[in-house]
């Protein structure tokens, strides 16, 4: 009996000492890895499905498609299923327009009315006015559907630490990316040697670009008209993506072209295939083409390959 007395005594004091505030060892071990007390859930990888072509496309097809560089890109694994030199630096033209609006949205608000400083009156514009205040909304309307470069100006211009720092930031943004084969120079694509991308980084662009609705669903608009914050200055605007509206699934992204660049495209689609034995899938495709004689015949090939050739082999 005096030993069964003795060894609750030594199991209270344990826990005593366990337990007393001034030198808690479960405190203490809390304090050193919190997690460790914490009820994890089982992780468990799942891998996306891998696409590929069956059958592969022949060099005798593929010799139809003009442009320099190509990808065809799985958004969801981030997987090429078909390319030519796709890491090639080539003139982006104004493809630099989807990481204009990737960092405007990062810096204002859709509803902000931002002023135009300085008229860009070259090539493509949507008619923006001296002094003018107009939404960011309605500015990227002009960017994705006419490729309007006053548009794109006036929201650099408006960042609130400057032009240069709207610039800086495009840069940021590829560099977080990885987008190792990417420089940006201006917020509209002109052609200038320390302006550049690949058709692999501009897909990886477009894969996170799409991943915001609103930018999907301003550039799959055929046509708009839109207006200053006062509504006395009009600006009727359509689609020069000749593919947005002609090809189901297809959702935009942007248009380029330039004297250097040649024709580029960059195209989000959802394939809706028409093999009966293939099912429909809910894998979003990117198609670039850069370099184009072109682009929208290059893209409507490749778009025909992926429609009637895409499967997907399940990993798990």
């Amino acid at each position: 009996m005096k030993k069964i007395l003795i060894y609750a005594l030594y199991s209270c004091l344990l826990i005593y000492m366990a337990l007393y505030p001034g030198n808690n060892t479960f405190l203490t071990l809390y304090a050193q890895e919190p997690s460790a007390f914490i009820e994890k859930p089982d992780i468990r990888f799942i891998p996306h499905d891998f696409p590929y072509l069956q059958p592969e496309p022949s060099s005798i097809e593929l010799s139809a498609i003009s442009a320099s560089s190509f990808i065809v890109l799985d958004k969801a694994s981030m997987t090429p299923i078909l390319q030519r030199n796709s890491q090639v630096r080539r003139f982006p033209a104004s493809t630099v327009k989807l990481a204009t609006a990737l960092v405007a949205l990062n810096t204002f608000s859709l509803t902000t009315p931002l002023t135009v400083k300085t008229v860009i009156d070259e090539e493509m514009k949507m008619g923006l006015v001296p002094g003018e205040r107009i939404s960011l909304l309605n500015l990227l309307y002009g960017v994705f559907l006419l490729s309007a470069n006053d548009a794109a100006h006036t929201i650099a211009e408006n960042d609130p630490k400057g032009y240069d720092h709207f610039i800086q930031q495009m840069n940021d943004y590829a560099q977080n990316l990885r987008l190792t084969n990417t420089h940006f120079n201006d917020p509209i694509g002109f052609d200038d040697p320390a302006q550049y991308s690949t058709a692999y980084d501009l897909a990886r662009l477009a894969a996170v670009a799409s991943d915001y609705p609103i930018i999907l669903s301003i550039s799959s608009t055929t046509s708009i008209t839109v207006a200053d914050e006062n509504y006395t200055i009009y600006h009727p605007l359509y689609n020069i993506n000749q593919l947005v509206g002609e090809i189901p699934g297809v959702a935009g992204l942007k248009t380029g072209t330039t004297t250097g660049a040649g024709e580029n495209l960059i195209i989000y689609y959802q394939p809706r295939p028409e093999r009966s034995e293939v099912q429909e899938h809910e894998h979003s495709i990117i198609i670039v083409v850069m370099g184009s004689e072109d682009r929208f015949a290059d893209t409507r090939l490749l778009i025909d390959i992926v429609k009637n050739r895409l499967s997907y082999q399940s990993l798990q």
